[in-house]
């Protein structure tokens, strides 16, 4: 590429960082219950610490267009997904104007999308209603010759109400251009806090004279109460070995399973068992954090004879479901 005519870059690098400016996502807010398992362990991926990081330890480079390696220099185009905010290029026609595509290194995968569910060191899944989550978006211009003038940062969107961008970014990314030849950048604290339950998506726009970039964002809301999920009926034939019950927490908070019993008249041809290789961790008291689980074995005991009914109560601090029955059966 000619050095009188190299395009403005806008490089949108998004990775996690703590509420309050730390080095990694964090929920404002979120329940302090431990975790029951390795589905709410955290991310042990490597925390991107400045816009220069690179995702999963890989220097990102641009083969395809020349472009200066300085720290932050961003990815060949092809390599990413275009369309939708997923790092597609936008150029005039001609290509001798600015170009801009996006690239945010938050999750996985190259893309400019955030994925509030999925940032590094931060538990993956949803937050409760109210509660808050943060993650960066880095603007950058890696132009030779080109300012990169802001017009504009917003937020549209079906749940656009759930996401926000700090206004104090927003004016210094407006307040004046960001100069070409000297890696210039601004950042923009995107936080992510769910009004309902669900999914919840929308989409952060950057306007500038490279045109419109955007970083779709998604996340999910999760009741603020402890849920525990439902589990079906156990059915059981003389000599069937232990089935494994999985206790999952659906909600924004900690679960507490206060008891563990096997009820009915029948009972005695039911008991519990280890599961998990012996790793059983549903006991009386455990806190189950959201969205984690624990695991149970129930089986029938040495002679049990058919047919034979009892029930699996499980008690907790689920105020829409404190006591969850679960039927069992022996069968011929």
């Amino acid at each position: 590429m000619s050095n009188l005519v190299r395009a403005a870059v806008v490089v949108l690098v998004g990775f996690a960082i703590a509420c309050g400016g730390a080095s990694a996502p964090s929920d404002s807010g979120s329940s302090a219950g431990s975790t029951a398992d390795s589905g709410t362990a955290n991310d042990a991926g490597t925390v991107a610490s400045d816009a220069g990081a690179s995702d999963a330890g890989t220097t990102i480079s641009d083969a395809g267009t020349g472009l200066p390696d300085a720290g932050a220099a961003p990815p060949d185009a092809g390599t990413i997904g275009g369309g939708g905010g997923g790092g597609g290029i936008i150029a005039p026609p001609g290509g001798d104007g600015p170009s801009q595509f996006l690239f945010n290194s938050s999750g996985t995968t190259l893309s400019a999308d955030i994925n509030f569910d999925a940032l590094k060191n931060t538990a993956p899944g949803g937050i409760a209603i109210g509660k808050t989550r943060t993650a960066l978006e880095f603007v950058f211009n890696n132009s030779k010759k080109t300012d990169l003038v802001i017009s504009s940062i917003s937020i549209v969107g079906a749940a656009a109400g759930d996401f926000s961008v700090s206004a104090n970014d927003v004016a210094a990314a407006e307040a004046a251009p960001l100069p070409a030849n000297k890696n210039a950048s601004v950042l923009l604290n995107v936080t992510f806090s769910p009004a309902a339950e669900g999914a919840r998506t929308a989409a952060l726009q950057v306007v500038s004279n490279a045109g419109t970039a955007t970083a779709n964002l998604s996340g999910t809301g999760l009741r603020d109460a402890p849920e525990i999920s439902p589990i079906g009926p156990l059915s059981f034939v003389a000599g069937s070995a232990f089935q494994t019950v999985t206790v999952r927490n659906l909600g924004g908070q900690a679960l507490i399973v206060s008891d563990l019993q096997i009820q009915g008249d029948t009972s005695s041809a039911f008991q519990f068992d280890v599961a998990n290789a012996g790793q059983s961790n549903c006991h009386p008291g455990v806190a189950i954090s959201p969205l984690g689980d624990c695991l149970i074995a129930v089986g029938l005991t040495a002679g049990a004879t058919p047919p034979a009914s009892a029930k699996l109560v499980l008690l907790s601090n689920d105020p829409a479901t404190p006591e969850l029955d679960v039927p069992l059966t022996l069968t011929p």
